[in-house]
């Protein structure tokens, strides 16, 4: 026992030790002059971020499925919500009205705003989920348009988009 270090010797022989109690803490005081800036501050400061369509952390932007079969209209109605909500501007619209045009395709000038791979426009089929948010000013507050291919080729991805939706609504060729 005479090989022990001291500290250990002398830790044996005394009571071991209780850490001090914690220090509970408490906030100074503010002058009742400082607590009405802070509130005129913070309610300022509220006021500006507020946003037109109120939202909260809680509740999200919805997002919104579009999904069919092969040529149902899918990416075309995606394409005029994205336009009927300024969610694209006119000058992308027309834009993808003469792209459409120039390649024989002015049908799907609506769909080519949401189809913008060069495999999906020269196929005329979608091929990935397009994700696309509309302004929070807009009817659809925010909501996130996803635009799902209807080839069974592309099922995968359908079902990876389902995932992710809150709602859905399915497009049917009338």
């Amino acid at each position: 026992s005479s090989s022990q270090p001291a500290a250990l010797k002398s830790s044996k022989s005394s009571k071991p030790q209780q850490p001090p109690p914690p220090v509970p803490f408490v906030p100074k005081k503010k002058k009742a002059s400082q607590q009405q800036a802070s509130a005129n501050q913070s309610n300022a400061a509220a006021a500006a971020k507020q946003p037109a369509v109120p939202t909260t952390p809680a509740t999200p932007a919805p997002h919104i499925l579009f999904f069919g079969h092969v040529d149902a209209g899918k990416s075309t109605l995606v394409g005029r919500l994205m336009h009927a909500t300024q969610a694209v501007t006119d000058a992308d619209a027309a834009r993808t009205l003469r792209d459409a045009k120039s390649a024989g395709k002015a049908s799907f000038s609506w769909a080519w705003l949401v189809d913008e791979t060069p495999q999906e426009r020269a196929r005329g089929v979608t091929e990935a989920v397009a994700m696309r948010a509309t302004p929070a000013t807009s009817a659809l507050a925010g909501a996130v348009l996803l635009d799902a291919p209807g080839h069974r080729d592309f099922q995968p991805n359908v079902f990876s988009a389902m995932a992710l939706c809150d709602a859905g609504i399915f497009v049917v060729d009338a």
